[in-house]
């Protein structure tokens, strides 16, 4: 037999407008719309810290070791290690406009953009270009499977930067994430 999904409900109350979440590490985050970031225990809902960046946070990852990985809109990457936030050193030719970061279990981060582009280490990847296109790519999320890294973008998601998989609906005709 099969058991039905069973949940428990909980409040979690910020002082401001909240623009998205994560989950990392069985902390709930959340990113506000002031570009605060509030880090909350799944056990016991209680607030544990809250980051103030005075900047558009995207997305967060906390690694193994407790670092704080910051992807932004147009402030590029930011680290905090239990000292003031450094914003990343980036490559000139990557914009700057951050949609998603994954720390590796290595250690290494990569990031996407709102430009098809990733950030592998200090590699720039372009995973996504469509010349005939009059659009670009968003990378939505990076995660890794058997130490492959899976990049997915708004039409496609790409296998360790060269095998792209392209989304389609049940009758066949081309999906999109936006």
């Amino acid at each position: 037999t099969v058991e039905p999904l069973k949940y428990v409900e909980k409040d979690i109350y910020a002082n401001e407008g909240i623009k998205w979440y994560s989950f990392s590490n069985n902390k709930l985050i959340l990113f506000a719309k002031s570009g605060n970031i509030y880090f909350y225990n799944l056990t016991n809902y209680q607030l544990i810290q809250v980051l103030k960046t005075n900047t558009d946070v995207n997305y967060v990852s906390k690694d193994k070791h407790g670092t704080i990985w910051v992807s932004t809109i147009n402030n590029g990457l930011l680290k905090y290690a239990n000292s003031p936030i450094k914003k990343l050193q980036i490559p000139a030719n990557l914009s700057s406009n951050f949609l998603s970061i994954y720390v590796t279990n290595r250690n290494k981060i990569i990031a996407g953009n709102f430009e098809g582009e990733l950030l592998d280490g200090n590699q720039v990847r372009k995973v996504y270009k469509n010349e005939n296109q009059k659009f670009t790519t968003w990378i939505r999320s990076i995660t890794s499977f058997n130490d492959q890294i899976v990049a997915i973008t708004d039409y496609d998601y790409n296998i360790n930067y060269n095998k792209k998989i392209s989304l389609f609906f049940d009758d066949g005709k081309s999906a999109s994430l936006k």
